[in-house]
């Protein structure tokens, strides 16, 4: 689509995709920090090795695989094809880093709902059959040229591909992994005693985390009509940055309503939920419904993380709330909201708004349904066949010290004993 454009405003397209993309790495860098900030510190090397080892791991996969089941022609609205192609031209080279970076960031939201329990190994080989063949056929049907776009399903910068995927594939390790060690009483009553280790990490994660989301939902708006402009920078940015702030807003009043003092783990997730719903239609052009998507992200934070919490899922870092339902909220409504027109304009969609609701409704359950499933399966297979979780001895020394030769803060250890028990 992007061959379609000429001369100078091509290249500034290109570019503009190109800077995008080039920011978009920051997502993988918060999220590695915000993990290792709201977990204990004998798994901060672990934490920090795995997201270093999936973002390569993406980039290389993609390149042997996923990128030619997206290139190829396809067998039908429905099955992708493969077909190897050898180089990349000066436009393929630039959506090639956007779409790897969509892979890479996926793998970072998996890393964060598993911490703390799942051997790197195991991660390390779920990363190869997601970017190889899962994630590419799901992006297939939303992005090229799938059923789903010809539904007229609108996802432009990866509230369902990237972070619905990564909340469907997480939680299907989530559940084969089960919680933490000591993390639930019996009586399903949280345990208050994995605090998190460096909120000042966590702190620092969430700022590159926001500059990070600022380029993906602008490269993904850049990508997916070539009706969008560079100028579409400017509404992407403050959009962004508007459902963001609402979100935390909303949130902290609501957690000093419900339990009397502020949680600044909360205000992380909440401005990480408004990103990612915002992520649907980043460049709404009415401020009043992006103050209303960030608002409604706001009020789901505290509910969804207790309804995990109840539930017996142990996700220390919340993604599959900012992930998962912040996603499905962003989706559906698009639908809900007066710029459906705009976008039923733009995509050429001449039904009503409730008919768009039930169709994105339906993406979002073949999404789902597809990654979580087939993850599940693979999941399964490789804890028969290679284990998945650290070994439960070890689990309280920490993984730092079952696969690395160092640790993250060797000082706190000088006793020979580790301060993050149990």
């Amino acid at each position: 689509m992007i061959n379609a454009m000429t001369g100078p405003h091509q290249t500034i397209h290109l570019f503009a995709i190109l800077f995008a993309s080039e920011l978009s790495i920051l997502l993988v860098m918060g999220f590695a920090l915000i993990g290792a900030g709201l977990s204990r510190t004998k798994n901060t090397t672990d934490i920090l090795a795995k997201h270093l080892g999936l973002l390569a791991t993406a980039c290389f996969v993609f390149l042997i695989f996923g990128w030619h089941i997206l290139r190829s022609k396809p067998i039908n609205t429905y099955i992708p094809s493969f077909h190897l192609q050898l180089g990349l031209s000066s436009h393929e080279a630039v959506v090639f880093l956007m779409e790897f970076m969509a892979m890479a960031i996926i793998l970072s939201i998996v890393a964060c709902i598993t911490v703390e329990r799942m051997r790197i190994w195991g991660l390390m080989f779920f990363a190869f059959v997601l970017v190889a063949f899962i994630l590419p056929v799901e992006a297939f049907w939303v992005w090229k040229q799938g059923f789903l776009h010809a539904l007229g399903f609108v996802d432009v910068s990866g509230a369902a591909v990237i972070h619905l995927a990564g909340a469907a594939a997480g939680l299907a390790a989530l559940l084969l992994l089960g919680p933490r060690k000591h993390r639930y009483e019996k009586s399903g009553a949280t345990q208050a005693v994995f605090p998190g280790s460096n909120l000042s990490l966590a702190f620092i994660g969430i700022f590159l985390t926001w500059f990070g989301f600022l380029g993906l939902n602008f490269g993904g708006a850049m990508i997916w009509d070539n009706q969008y402009q560079i100028f579409t920078l400017a509404a992407v940015t403050v959009n962004t940055c508007i459902a963001a702030s609402v979100s935390v807003l909303v949130a902290m009043i609501l957690v000093r309503l419900v339990y009397g003092k502020l949680d600044f783990t909360i205000m992380i997730n909440a401005a990480m939920m408004g990103m990612v719903a915002i992520s649907a239609s980043p460049a709404l052009p009415h401020i009043h419904t992006v103050v209303f998507i960030g608002f409604v992200a706001g009020l789901l934070v505290v509910p969804s993380i207790t309804l995990f919490n109840r539930l017996r899922l142990d996700d220390p870092v919340g993604m599959l709330t900012t992930q998962g339902v912040g996603a499905i909220w962003g989706l559906l409504a698009l639908a809900c909201t007066r710029e459906f027109a705009l976008v039923a304009k733009a995509k050429d969609l001449d039904w009503s708004w409730y008919h768009q609701l039930g169709i994105q409704a339906l993406g979002i359950a073949v999404i789902f349904l597809w990654v979580f499933v087939t993850s599940f399966v693979v999941l399964y297979l490789i804890k028969v066949l290679l284990g998945l979780r650290v070994d439960p001895k070890f689990e309280n020394k920490g993984l730092d010290a079952i696969d690395y030769g160092m640790q993250a803060y060797p000082e706190f250890n000088i006793s020979g004993r580790n301060i993050n028990r149990p």
